[in-house]
């Protein structure tokens, strides 16, 4: 009779066991997968911030100026370029880098180059 007792016992002991090891895979699972789930979340929280209110950061500054050198000139002491503005605003320009010199730039009539103008730069050597 004890060995049924403790036959019976030890049954019930590794019945028990078992639903708690159960328990601990089935909250481990949920663990697991609330943990894999935090990059995304984080992820997706910064690409709505970005996209959201965010934009004004990435388009911060001034945009720079794009410049196309059509043609260069050499003459007596001077250099002449025709430069064209392919930027999306007006550009000035007052000096040149030749040679990791800046040189005074003088453009010809107005200093200022409108959008898709091309002007006629002059640099004295």
């Amino acid at each position: 009779m004890e060995k049924n007792l403790y036959k019976e016992q030890l049954i019930k002991m590794e019945s028990d066991e078992s639903r708690v090891d159960r328990n601990n895979s089935k909250t481990s699972r949920k663990k697991m997968f609330v943990i894999a789930l935090i990059p995304f979340i984080v992820l997706s929280g910064m690409l709505v911030f970005l996209l959201g209110p965010g934009m004004s950061i990435l388009n911060a500054g001034i945009p720079l100026p794009e410049i196309t050198i059509e043609k260069i000139e050499f003459q007596n002491d001077k250099i002449v370029a025709f430069i064209r503005n392919t930027g999306p605003e007006g550009v000035e320009i007052a000096q040149a880098d030749i040679n990791d010199r800046m040189i005074p730039a003088a453009i010809e009539p107005i200093e200022i180059i409108a959008r898709r103008v091309e002007k006629k730069c002059s640099l004295s050597h």
